[in-house]
């Protein structure tokens, strides 16, 4: 939704955050949609923008014993 398509302009996050709140229960599942924007709360990636950020999200080291 925050990228530019042939079809569709590119949306703002504030945008695409009230589509997606718009489309709870119908287009997306309630517990997916409130599980999504706990995860960009805790993140701090509502903070900024996901799509030019140069920042790097931490990614947890896997361990020998989890499987691939």
């Amino acid at each position: 939704m925050t990228t530019e398509r042939p079809y569709s302009r590119a949306r703002s996050a504030a945008e695409a955050a009230e589509e997606i709140r718009r489309g709870r229960g119908t287009q997306f599942a309630p517990a997916v949609v409130d599980a999504f924007f706990r995860v960009l709360e805790r993140s701090g990636a509502a903070e900024r923008d996901p799509i030019r950020t140069t920042q790097r999200l931490p990614v947890p080291a896997r361990s020998e014993s989890q499987p691939a």
